[in-house]
């Protein structure tokens, strides 16, 4: 049965406005656990789904059976007879969508190159130093491709292949033991993305090594040195905060913001999901509705919010192709180069990672600084174990003093380091004091 004929049956149990949507996903994986080979898989897997519309009432049904899908549009159509009336419960209409060249390479990858590649990654990684250990580790190739259709017009489809890899492991001599520390990479070609395993995995053991002997920073407060990952962590506050729909339920401390300043003025974020060739870009949200280049901070003023169709209409404006409430491919813009950043720091602490909680709600930011460095007068001295970053993350977005020019991938796309300043760090005898 093809999308159409799913459209055309939903219309038959009485749907004014209908949608369907098919995504076909095959996927190749090699998992490590404990330097141990833990699983090798080939799935392929499709879902469907399909959205009805009956007087303003939306129903919503998701499906990986095919047999199922005459049911499933009648059930839907039930469902939104049975949901409650909503004036701005309709499905979007057609928009010319631009392609984004390069998110699909054909690309023949079997198993075995898969495991070859992921036995590549955790053997580089445990040859370079005895003391290191694999804690987790995956290799993954993906191929895809999803389709929306709509009896509104809506038309849109998209191929796309990525490769990933994730390694996390420790450091340990004796009864000595480093944090965790993990590398991420992806890129939409095979080759080209498992050609940088051997790099990632030998700079993973270098730092992990590096870090043995860590003991517990002094109390103060100072700058802090954010990683890509860190910054990862911020951009899906500032997410929450620009969503169109906190905002329009007054769950967003941003909302009634828009062209005041939120930020320093350092500070510019341009999402970005119709760039060439990276494997977070795409050319259509979940719903159909084109996505574009979207300026959200500028110079530390709010620009925009994140909508969807259902937030859009509310407003009696257009979706911004942000269908799952968060931006595709943040960008920062960049005032200096990693090592003016790391100079600048007189006194603070480079943060890994970070293990706690940054809430969008009150504004707290508390929690432990992972395969951390104390810093002085813009050296590294000694890794930190041991230590909290305790801050309030409104401030900290006015306090962003630089942006740095190199970035790294994280899962939400290449990020940059950030510096902040007039952050509180603890040291465990100060925890609760």
């Amino acid at each position: 049965m093809n999308l159409k004929e799913i459209l055309k049956a939903m219309k038959k149990e009485g749907a004014d406005q209908a949608e369907v949507s098919c995504l076909r996903s095959s996927f190749r994986t090699v998992t490590f656990e404990n330097n141990l080979l833990k699983s090798l898989h080939s799935t392929t897997e499709t879902t469907w789904r399909l959205r009805a519309v009956v007087e303003n009432r939306l129903g919503s049904f998701s499906t990986n059976r095919p047999e199922q899908l005459l049911s499933a549009a009648r059930q839907v159509v039930a469902m939104a007879r049975a949901s409650l009336p909503d004036p701005y419960a309709v499905l979007p209409c057609p928009q010319p969508v631009q392609p984004v060249p390069g998110l699909f390479h054909k690309q023949e990858v079997d198993l075995k190159e898969v495991l070859q590649a992921g036995c590549q990654l955790v053997e580089t990684f445990r040859k370079y130093d005895r003391r290191v250990s694999v804690d987790s580790a995956s290799v993954e190739v993906t191929s895809s491709e999803v389709a929306i259709v709509s009896t509104r017009g809506v038309k849109a489809e998209e191929r796309r292949s990525c490769t990933q890899y994730f390694l996390m492991g420790l450091a340990a001599e004796g009864t000595t033991v480093s944090s965790f520390d993990y590398r991420f990479n992806a890129g939409v070609s095979w080759k080209e993305t498992v050609a940088k395993i051997q790099e990632d995995a030998i700079q993973l053991a270098s730092e992990l090594t590096r870090s043995l002997g860590a003991r517990t920073a002094p109390v103060f407060t100072g700058d802090v040195l954010l990683s890509p990952e860190t910054v990862a962590d911020f951009i899906s506050a500032l997410d929450f905060l620009i969503n169109a729909r906190n905002v329009q339920e007054r769950r967003s401390r941003f909302a009634g913001k828009i062209n005041q300043p939120v930020a320093s003025s350092c500070l510019t974020i341009v999402d970005k999901p119709l760039q060439p060739g990276l494997p977070w870009s795409t050319s259509f949200d979940s719903e159909g509705v084109a996505t574009r280049t979207l300026t959200v901070v500028e110079k530390g003023v709010l620009r925009a919010y994140l909508y969807d169709t259902y937030a859009a209409v509310r407003e009696q404006r257009s979706s911004t192709g942000h269908a799952d409430g968060q931006m595709h491919q943040p960008t920062l813009e960049a005032t200096a180069s990693l090592k003016e950043m790391q100079s600048a720091v007189r006194r603070g602490v480079l943060v890994r990672r970070f293990s706690g909680n940054i809430s969008p709600i009150n504004g707290v930011v508390s929690g432990l600084v992972k395969g951390g460095w104390y810093i002085e007068n813009g050296q590294l001295l000694y890794p930190i174990t041991d230590t909290m970053l305790s801050g309030d993350f409104f401030q900290m977005l006015k306090k962003v003093v630089a942006i740095s020019r190199e970035t790294e991938p994280t899962p939400c796309g290449y990020l940059p380091y950030m510096l902040v300043e007039g952050v509180t760090i603890l040291g465990e005898e100060d925890k609760g004091t």
